[in-house]
């Protein structure tokens, strides 16, 4: 008699956490800002996984393209400095967006920052 042992296959699976939330970006706007000075602003960012980067898009209000500045994180939450706005600029419109490892994006809405002369 002729025995033939076929190999045993023995298939592990391991449950894995997979990070598929994109992150959560958490952000109190500035109420107004004067002309000729920059402009901080911070958010709490978190995600399941990593954030890769988080940004502030920017422009001038009415203005069709946005420009950026990245965000850096402090400890805390993600901050970054949006240039002076000029003494003509009535008001800057501005959200905050992050993305993480997994190339998910999130963004706040858009916000507006009037530009008020100081005194």
């Amino acid at each position: 008699m002729r025995m033939s042992l076929a190999p045993a296959l023995v298939l592990v699976t391991a449950a894995l956490a997979v990070a598929n939330d994109p992150p959560a970006v958490d952000h109190q706007p500035a109420l107004c800002t004067v002309p000729d000075k920059p402009v901080s602003l911070c958010a709490a960012v978190s995600d399941d996984g990593n954030v890769a980067v988080a940004r502030i898009y920017f422009r001038r209000a009415g203005d069709d393209f946005y420009a950026f500045v990245p965000m850096t994180f402090t400890g805390v939450s993600y901050c970054g400095t949006l240039p002076a706005p000029r003494e003509r600029a009535k008001a800057i419109e501005y959200y905050v967006q992050a993305t993480d490892d997994s190339y998910q994006t999130q963004r706040t809405s858009t916000f507006r920052l009037p530009v008020q002369p100081e005194g």
